[in-house]
């Protein structure tokens, strides 16, 4: 079976980016000081470095973003960076980003991540201002606390205030108060955002269209892969397990032939499995598909067998349950959602100014001025 090619979809970055910016506790700050450096900012971040609308970004704000950006990636890699191709120890725009589509640097990749997500959360905040939108009590308390938690990180880490514990972690430049307008814009974004989702409803008819037209990526599937190998041979025994008449003899024999137990992949959404035109993944994915039924394929010069034991579609043909209803309904809202949400950004222009500099790893980048394509 092909490995699905992981890529990071926009809406996910965003999300990471968010939880980064949210989640103000001391395991996150312990993270940036780690892949940082307490003494690694060089440059002076005050002024000006990006337009949205009409709102003016600092290169210190900027950055605050950018490193948002890079610490939900050292959070996701939990200590394996290089497994996505990223060293630390290196300069970023030195490092091509393999979870990029388009060829980018680290620098590159992260910086767009950033830019887009301030993109979006601007967009966001000023149609919610402009609808007369206002931050919730909650909202309002933790901006509020942002002084004093800072405050105590400041001590905990020997700095005499919170404003010289920010510019240490995120550049010369950042502060308190800085913090606070980006929160502002932040949580207001995305309050506005989950009124929004949440004000769309569907049809039965509307969501039963829209799960059929989606039943390969909602539907899970189980089955046994059995690895064969390669060689003059390997074919052949792969053919041979095939004969197996239930699931107990097709794991003895692929035991005795390759001295490898099977691999049960359990509750295996479509969406996960890869290219549904792959001969593999088609097979597996036929609404035909029976319990027992078996394909044999090749990947490169390795041989194996596929086993098929069941598909669910979350009560959809069956009527058991409407889990079916529920991803439906979830996956249209996602759609619609982010259809409204391009619309504003669409509205809403970007602009890189002359003039600011932003350090990256290790190397000075100079933003350019020329606008932004998002």
């Amino acid at each position: 079976m092909r490995k699905k090619q992981a890529s990071k979809k926009a809406k996910e970055n965003r999300t990471a980016t968010a939880a980064a910016i949210i989640a103000l506790t001391a395991a996150v700050i312990g993270a940036v000081f780690l892949g940082l450096g307490k003494d690694f900012w060089k440059a002076s971040f005050g002024d000006p470095a990006l337009r949205i609308g009409d709102i003016t970004y600092s290169a210190a704000q900027c950055n605050y973003y950018f490193y948002s950006a890079y610490h939900a990636v050292l959070d996701s890699a939990s200590g394996a960076e290089d497994l996505i191709g990223l060293d630390p120890s290196l300069p970023l725009d030195q490092q091509d980003c393999p979870l990029s589509e388009e060829g980018e640097s680290w620098y590159e990749y992260l910086w767009n991540s950033a830019k887009e997500e301030m993109w979006r959360n601007t967009a966001l905040y000023l149609d919610a201002e402009s609808q007369g939108m206002t931050l919730s009590k909650e909202d309002q308390s933790e901006i509020a606390n942002l002084e004093e938690y800072y405050m105590l990180q400041a001590a905990d880490e020997e700095y005499d205030s919170a404003d010289d514990y920010l510019s240490a972690v995120y550049g010369e430049g950042m502060t308190v108060e800085l913090l606070k307008e980006l929160m502002e814009r932040q949580l207001l974004a995305q309050d506005y955002e989950n009124q929004v989702e949440l004000s769309y409803s569907f049809s039965e008819e509307e969501l039963r269209k829209y799960y059929t037209e989606h039943s390969y990526e909602f539907s899970n599937y189980t089955y046994l892969y059995a690895y064969v190998g390669s060689g003059e041979d390997a074919e052949q025994t792969a053919r041979d397990l095939c004969e197996a008449e239930s699931r107990e003899a097709f794991e003895a024999a692929a035991r005795s032939a390759t001295g490898r137990d099977c691999y049960e992949m359990s509750e295996i959404s479509g969406s996960e499995l890869g290219d549904p035109s792959l001969s593999d993944i088609a097979w597996l994915t036929d609404a035909a598909r029976q319990a027992g039924d078996t394909y044999v394929g090749q990947a490169g010069e390795d041989w194996f067998v596929l086993w098929f034991l069941q598909r669910s579609d979350n009560g959809f043909l069956t009527g058991e349950d409407e889990q079916w209803k529920t991803i439906a309904s979830a996956r249209l809202r996602s759609e619609k959602l982010g259809q409204w949400e391009d619309s504003l950004m669409e509205a809403c222009p970007v602009e890189e100014l002359d003039g600011a500099e932003a350090v990256g790893q290790d190397t000075v980048v100079h933003l350019t001025g020329s606008a932004a394509d998002g």
